[in-house]
Parts: C-alpha cells; sequence; structure tokens
C-alpha cells in the first residue's frame, strides 16, 4: 500500500464570480507538482462552484426536478475537472472518472487524477471523503470558502448552525 492524499477543492475557490482565477490555478498546479513528489497519487475532487450554481438556478426556472438539477452541477463540476487534469497533465483526460472504483483504478496510470461529482444528493466533499477511504489516504485537504462545518449549505440555508469541530 502507498502513501495517499485526496485534495477536495470548492469550484468557488477557482473562479472569482465566472472568471477563471488562472494565476491561482497555476499556482495550485505548481504545488500539486510538488506534492506529487510526496505521495504515490494524489485525487483532486473538484466542485462546480458558481458556475454550476448559475446553471441549477437556470435549471430551477426551467422547472427541473431536483435530480436533474444535481446532475447539471455534476456536469459543471465534471467539466472543471477536465480543465484542471488537462492543464496539470497537458492532455485532456481520457474520461473523467465517474466513479470512486474508476478513480482509484486510475491512480497508478496517471498519479495525480482529478474528478468531479458522481451522483444526484451526493456532494463533491462527501466523493472525497470516500475516495480517502477507499484509496487508505493518510491526508483528506478541504480546500472551500466556507469558513467552518455547518449542519446545512450556509449559502443556501441562511438558519444553518456551525458546527464545533
Amino acid at each position: 500500500m502507498g502513501r495517499y492524499a485526496v485534495l477536495k477543492l470548492g469550484g468557488h475557490v477557482l473562479f472569482k464570480g465566472l472568471e477563471l482565477d488562472v494565476e491561482y490555478v497555476k499556482s495550485l498546479l505548481s504545488e500539486l507538482r510538488l506534492a506529487a513528489r510526496t505521495y504515490d497519487g494524489l485525487v483532486v475532487v473538484v466542485g462546480g462552484g458558481e458556475l454550476a450554481r448559475r446553471y441549477v438556478a437556470w435549471g430551477r426556472q426551467l422547472e427541473l426536478n431536483d435530480s436533474s438539477l444535481d446532475v447539471v452541477g455534476i456536469r459543471v463540476a465534471r467539466v472543471n475537472a477536465s480543465l484542471l487534469w488537462a492543464a496539470y497533465h497537458g492532455i485532456a483526460p481520457p474520461e473523467v472518472p465517474s466513479s470512486i472504483s474508476e478513480a482509484v483504478a486510475l491512480v497508478p496510470s496517471w498519479k495525480v487524477v482529478f474528478m468531479g461529482g458522481l451522483q444526484p444528493a451526493q456532494s463533491t466533499t462527501t466523493v472525497a471523503a470516500l475516495v480517502a477511504e477507499a484509496l487508505g489516504a493518510e491526508r483528506l485537504v478541504i480546500a472551500t470558502d466556507v469558513d467552518g462545518v455547518y449542519d446545512s449549505d450556509p449559502k443556501l440555508n441562511p438558519q444553518a448552525r456551525r458546527l464545533d469541530t
């Protein structure tokens, strides 16, 4: 068994509004290259960010059901993962992993694997935790623009309570 780490990147971390923060992403990719020297494998789970929220809002206006809205958000996160994969590896991914087992299986070949969401009603933070468990990762890092752990999404629920951790 090797040394593995999982990084969950909130889509909001990568973007300033709807604009990709190119300098931040370049810096992040450099840091990932350094981290790849320390670990036998890294999996980076990318969220959808503001763009996903916009698409979900547009879907609501079109009266899509919750499951369909989740799928739209998942697709945006997977596009974000494809972009980072191509920027890191210099080529587009053969396919962004669509399951935990696919992600784990790609680690030996690619060493650094990028992925997005997987299924409706499951956050990319949950995906990151499940990948970390499947890999036996020694580290799970969650990079987000939220300042703690809440009982519900504070961006969607103004009554969300921050939990003591």
